[in-house]
């Protein structure tokens, strides 16, 4: 592709040739990235035929061509004549805007709603795919995280999407979270501006997809600020700005749309940044952007233990679900007129609420008990929170046996929801010595997989003694 620009560039160093009228400042003549290639020059016929004679020239040379079946021509304020004349001349096809270019749409106006449907119909076809799987809520996280979200955020890093796609972006993530599927009309059990706080404020992590999309796209004003040598700053710095300061620059009424919301973004980044602070940065980071974007709330007391790495991540997703309160326990169930009765399914005594639940019920505080007993857990503490403070204040623990402990009462929790379920939909509860043993051994398994090591002599001691089941 080397030989392809400086055939370019001599074909733009002959006199009859005429550039594009916004890239005559730059003697632009092509954009190329991979095989994908954009040819542009004023639009006479002339300067076409030179352009499209130094690519047959390539062409013969190296022997790649261009696929007919996917080049077009774009004209704007042209004769038809004259564009009927390119098109016979060129073989290529008559196109229209907007055109996709490296997966998205290239359009010298607003970028539409119905320019957008191929980022939804694309995340739509991945939930397809998926939905015939039995997916944990941990699973769901996983992909929103690192599919749905990779796929919004190439097109973020390109143009501010509209809100209506961001709406459909998130209600898509948010019916995948909660139900599967990529429509749901049903409400979630969190609130969605909840659900994307970071982990240590409360949330899943899943980002907000409106201030991703303003911070993706200050790369852009802070490559201007930082007058980095790219053929788009010596572009927009040549049509645009001149010699107008950036940081005190106003678009005019006629400029484009694209570089108007640019401008924009510019704007909402100065009450984070100032010049010399987005100057000196060496190194545009999104993430560091996003988070001065997004309101911070007080990080949450047990944010630590429940994301403890050592748990199962569908242990983690439950108790998160458990500390929030948004479990469907019967009590909840009974609010909303699904169920009919509010009696607790494992003791037959109470009202099934979450404090009933973990761990005030006759069932459920048994089996607190003996992970206590196996763990060395003064018996007493009877609630979540309370053995997350002895265990973080009072206790003398290493830092692999509270590990330990973190992993053990996560694990006592999802268990307990579990034998709840096994209550509800099968009719049997496991006895309370059958869900410590599975606790016990859930634990030890998961702490061998991930190879979590006993620091000093004594930890291995202390093990050992909890490995003998």
């Amino acid at each position: 592709m080397e030989y392809l620009s400086r055939t370019l560039y001599k074909v733009g160093e002959d006199r009859c040739f005429k550039f594009h009228p916004r890239c005559r400042s730059t003697k632009l003549t092509h954009l190329c990235f991979a095989d994908d290639l954009i040819l542009c020059c004023k639009g006479e016929f002339h300067s076409i035929q030179l352009l499209l004679q130094g690519f047959k020239l390539f062409s013969d040379t190296s022997g790649l061509k261009a696929n007919i079946q996917k080049s077009a021509v774009y004209c704007a304020g042209m004769k038809p004549e004259v564009v009927q004349q390119v098109v016979d001349f060129s073989g290529f096809a008559l196109g229209s805007f907007p055109f996709r270019y490296l997966g998205v749409p290239i359009y010298f106006k607003r970028i539409t709603n119905a320019d957008c449907e191929g980022l939804v119909d694309k995340m739509m076809a991945r939930i397809k795919t998926w939905s015939s799987r039995n997916l944990s809520f941990a699973g769901r996280i996983t992909l929103i995280n690192s599919v749905l979200l990779s796929i919004h955020s190439y097109w973020a890093q390109v143009f501010i999407l509209p809100k209506h796609v961001l709406k459909n972006v998130e209600a898509i993530c948010r019916a995948f979270l909660w139900q599967g599927t990529y429509f749901c009309s049903k409400p979630g059990y969190v609130a969605w501006d909840r659900v994307c706080r970071p982990k240590k404020e409360g949330g899943l992590g899943i980002r907000q997809v409106q201030a991703w999309n303003i911070a993706a796209l200050g790369k852009y004003v802070w490559a201007i600020a930082r007058k980095q040598d790219t053929m788009w700053v010596r572009w927009v710095n040549a049509i645009y700005i001149k010699t107008a300061g950036w940081w005190n620059y106003q678009p005019k009424a006629d400029s484009g749309w694209y570089w108007r919301k640019i401008c924009s973004v510019k704007e909402k980044l100065k009450g984070l940044f100032s010049e010399a602070e987005l100057d000196q940065m060496p190194k545009y980071s999104i993430q560091k952007v996003y988070q001065k974007l997004v309101q911070q709330h007080e990080k949450v007391p047990w944010g630590s233990a429940v994301w403890n790495r050592a748990s199962i991540p569908k242990t983690r997703v439950i108790c998160w679900l458990m500390v929030q309160g948004r479990l469907q326990t019967r009590e909840r169930l009974h609010k909303i007129g699904v169920c009919n009765t509010t009696t607790c399914l494992l003791c037959e005594a109470k009202d099934e609420t979450h404090p009933h639940l973990f761990f005030d019920c006759e069932y459920s505080r048994r089996c607190l008990q003996g992970v206590e007993e196996w763990l060395d857990i003064p018996t007493s503490k009877v609630h979540y929170m309370g053995l997350l403070r002895w265990v973080k204040w009072k206790s003398q623990c290493s830092k692999f046996q509270k590990t330990a402990i973190h992993t053990a009462v996560n694990a006592t929790v999802y268990n307990l929801w579990r034998a709840r379920n096994d209550a509800l939909w099968n009719q049997k509860v496991p006895t309370p010595s059958t869900t410590i043993r599975c606790i016990q051994r859930s634990v030890i398994d998961r702490l061998a997989h991930i190879g979590a090591k006993q620091s000093s002599t004594n930890d291995q001691i202390w093990w050992k003694s909890k490995c003998t089941i």
